[in-house]
């Protein structure tokens, strides 16, 4: 669920509501919860993202499912790397400190606001509404982004 998360962009609530019928054709589309379903969201199926969803046990409508079959809630997702840090924080207590569960989302946003600034493309995939056009920014530091995009066209 992490995995799948963090490969979408989509965010948590989004993320265990979205039914395999919701793959088309090379990407992933979904109207998003917080809008109240008015934007859509499209995610471009890469390899790492196809290879998630081939080794998915199709055991429910929506991709995301515990071994009973039932979806996942937000809250579910979100214990489990709590959880999971915990672990990781007892032989490593700095890691990821601060860090929360939507924090992925902005993550991936700084690797596609690195690769190409204000694309329409990622605004549709991330969500984010036509007029906003500030929403990269509210993720990426500028001078940060800037400097990323500098040395991925070296």
């Amino acid at each position: 669920a992490i995995r799948f998360i963090y490969l979408t962009g989509f965010r948590r609530g989004d993320a265990v509501t979205v039914r395999w019928d919701a793959i088309q054709s090379e990407a992933i589309k979904i109207r998003t919860a917080k809008s109240k379903g008015r934007t859509a969201q499209e995610v471009t199926i890469n390899a790492a993202l196809q290879g998630l969803l081939d080794a998915t046990p199709r055991r429910a409508v929506t991709i995301l499912s515990a071994g009973s079959g039932k979806p996942y809630t937000p809250n579910a997702i979100t214990h489990a790397l709590t959880d999971r840090l915990a672990i990781i924080r007892k032989t490593h207590p700095d890691f990821a400190t601060g860090k929360r569960l939507h924090d992925m989302r902005g993550s991936r946003a700084s690797q596609e606001v690195a690769a190409m600034l204000n694309d329409p493309a990622i605004r549709r995939r991330m969500g984010w509404s036509e007029g906003k056009t500030d929403a990269p920014g509210s993720y990426v530091n500028t001078v940060t982004t800037l400097e990323i995009a500098r040395k991925a066209r070296k």
